[in-house]
């Protein structure tokens, strides 16, 4: 391509810009994507090529254009692909899926129903020792009830959640704690049931 042909493709390319980036944005869904392409045009006007006379500039530079962005297209295609390859090979993606997304809901959901059963001092105390991280004794004092009745009452208000998430509930109360986890949740599980059946 001749000096004269680029330094004419050049200026027709600044002359007819926003025309140029209207076209590209209907064609490939993005204005910004067009305006990227379009630089990556003007770029490649340097890089020598074999070509006869040029008839329509504005035809000849939407053809570049759409080709550039076609093998861009192509480049992500791979990336994405490539990415697979990771999923396959045992490399972890840091981002959670739909999947993972709409379980992370439905528990969030369980969780508030559970909290909704808990009485209001169960609730405070469950939010103050695990969302707060604070001391059964301080709480104790703020409620003005011994620290043995906030972690009787915590108990029933991590025995409740688990139960709702369908979860068991590991305890430091003391010994055989597991195990009355595991009651709990059964004893729950079977009241709704029988809930359910008189509704």
């Amino acid at each position: 391509m001749s000096d004269s042909s680029v330094a004419a493709l050049r200026q027709a390319l600044i002359g007819q810009y926003d025309e140029l980036k209207s076209v590209l944005t209907r064609r490939l869904g993005s204005e910004d994507l067009a305006g990227e392409v379009l630089q990556e045009t003007y770029l490649r006007l340097e890089r020598p090529a074999r070509i006869g006379r040029v008839v329509s500039p504005k035809h000849y530079l939407l053809t570049i254009a759409t080709n550039i962005a076609r093998m861009g297209f192509r480049r992500d295609r791979r990336a994405v692909n490539l990415s697979e390859l990771d999923a396959v090979l045992g490399f972890v993606d840091e981002m959670p899926g739909p999947l993972q997304t709409l379980e992370a809901r439905q528990e969030i959901e369980a969780l508030q129903r559970a909290f909704d059963e808990l009485t209001p001092r169960r609730r405070q105390i469950i939010v103050a020792v695990r969302v707060a991280g604070r001391q059964l004794s301080d709480i104790a004092e703020e409620l003005g009830i011994s620290q043995r009745l906030v972690e009787k009452e915590l108990k029933i208000a991590l025995m409740t959640c688990g139960a709702r998430l369908s979860r068991d509930v590991i305890q430091r109360f003391g010994p055989g704690a597991s195990q009355a986890s595991k009651g709990y949740a059964a004893a729950i599980a079977a009241r709704d049931g029988r809930d359910d059946e008189t509704r």
